[in-house]
């Protein structure tokens, strides 16, 4: 409703907990903020009155996301204002969509649905669009990358098995066609943002598949939930 320059790194986390208190949830870790502003990631953002910008949360609750979206006609029935942080916003509409986490998209079932033996091939592009984060430090590299994601589906159990023990054979049934990596800081801290262009093929390219789609609403590393580690998937021809 007014002109606003945001210039704090960490704005992200004070959206995340006005919405949470908003949507009267507990948990951190049930909703996930991202593209915030339809901006990915810069050091100031400027917003503008009367122009329009967006904000996606992601939930894997059910329970969650009938919650989320009942708080939110709420607010745009009342008229009420939106606010987040110091941010005060006009609410105009709501796009909701629980494709993913409301049933059609069951990690565990497409897991199992694999063959061990198969002919399966995707050629794929990734794009880092906000930095992957590990003990407080950015990451980069398909590899690195690769660790923590395996590592985190094996501690939060999405499916069974210990996940964290398909690297190697991942990382031999795909091929890096090229991943450029670009260095950015946030304050003085370095980050890393970039590209990754892979080619996957067999029964372990097809789990790796598998698991991009569902990282790519989850975010991957430290901070997640805050719009940290997300990565964009687009499937090529």
């Amino acid at each position: 409703i007014k002109d606003y320059e945001i210039v704090n790194n960490d704005y992200s986390k004070l959206i995340h907990t006005s919405l949470m208190e908003i949507f009267k949830l507990y948990d951190k870790m049930d909703m996930k903020v991202s593209n915030i502003f339809g901006m990915f990631y810069e050091n100031n953002i400027k917003l503008y009155k009367d122009k329009k910008y967006k904000i996606r949360v992601v939930t894997k609750k059910e329970d969650v996301f009938h919650k989320i979206t009942k708080e939110l006609f709420e607010v745009v029935i009342n008229k009420e204002k939106l606010k987040l942080g110091e941010l005060e916003c006009k609410l105009t509409s709501i796009i909701t969509s629980d494709k993913t986490w409301c049933g059609e998209y069951n990690i565990e079932k497409e897991y199992n649905k694999i063959e061990l033996e198969n002919d399966f091939y995707k050629k794929m592009d990734l794009k880092v669009v906000t930095p992957v984060f590990k003990n407080e430090k950015s990451v980069f590299g398909f590899e690195n990358i690769l660790e923590i994601i395996l590592d985190e589906l094996t501690e939060e159990k999405i499916v069974k098995g210990e996940l964290k023990d398909y690297k190697e054979n991942i990382m031999n049934s795909i091929f890096v066609n090229n991943e450029l990596f670009r260095q950015k800081y946030m304050k003085t801290q370095k980050i890393y943002l970039g590209d990754i262009n892979l080619e996957l093929r067999g029964y372990y390219g097809e789990i790796l598949y598998i698991i991009l789609n569902y990282i790519k609403f989850t975010g991957v590393g430290e901070n997640k939930e805050y719009g940290y580690g997300e990565i964009n998937i687009e499937e090529k021809d």
